[in-house]
């Protein structure tokens, strides 16, 4: 734990309670800490995520955008996570580690569970809860967010899967299995092209981004924003 001193004078307590990088495509760093014993989650977005050009950029003006939209959702009774802003009403701050560029933000811990299994009940929940956010999105514009289809990535990684094909490291057995299914995922991609891209969401609305109460019966948050952006709505 460490004690800064703050705003007048007073002292600042800040310790990290839990490394939260994960081995990912990104650069960015993510920790649960503590801040005079209230629990936030910090994040520190890369300014350079990814080798990998099928990510695209996220800028500045998309981040600002990304994080309005969040704070509309709260608003609007949508448990998303809560952003915490500077004492310059600042929604991220810019910050260099080991002389790489971030942007650090902060939002109010969401404490739960994460479930991985599904069952009726769990699964109608999770609906409800996706057509009251589908609902709610549909009142927000904005002219940031790029209309760009996410399979132009999806489809990049298909034919980089295939050019690994031939790979020594493959076994015969398996390259035929995979050869098969990525052949199905580029009939699947070609069948959902679209030029229509007027419905904003979180993209990655997956299980590991919804939080439960610690019996699994309600759903205490959303989290992770930097996926929101404009989709085709069954795309997303």
């Amino acid at each position: 734990m460490k004690g800064y001193k703050g705003w007048k004078n007073s002292v600042i307590l800040i310790e990290i309670v839990k490394n939260l990088n994960r081995k990912n495509w990104h650069n960015d760093k993510h920790f649960k800490i503590l801040i005079n014993n209230y629990a936030y989650s910090a994040r520190f977005i890369s300014l350079h995520r990814s080798n990998n050009e099928f990510f695209g950029e996220l800028s500045d003006e998309i981040i600002e955008e990304q994080i309005k939209f969040t704070e509309f959702l709260v608003e609007n009774r949508i448990p998303f996570m809560e952003i915490v802003k500077s004492r310059k009403n600042e929604r991220f701050l810019s910050v260099l580690i080991d002389n790489q560029p971030y942007r650090f933000i902060l939002f109010k811990w969401i404490d739960g569970i994460h479930m991985t299994k599904f069952n009726q009940v769990i699964t109608e929940e999770v609906g409800n809860m996706a057509a009251v956010f589908h609902k709610t999105a549909t009142r927000y514009s904005c002219n940031s967010f790029p209309k760009t289809s996410h399979l132009i990535a999806y489809e990049g990684f298909v034919n980089r899967l295939k050019g690994e094909l031939n790979s020594k490291d493959i076994l015969k057995e398996n390259k035929s299995l995979l050869n098969e299914y990525l052949e199905m995922a580029k009939l699947h991609l070609k069948n959902a092209e679209t030029d229509q891209f007027d419905f904003i969401i979180q993209s990655d609305l997956n299980p590991l981004n919804i939080i439960w109460n610690h019996d699994a019966s309600t759903i205490k948050g959303i989290i992770d924003f930097e996926s929101i952006t404009y989709v085709d709505r069954i795309e997303g």
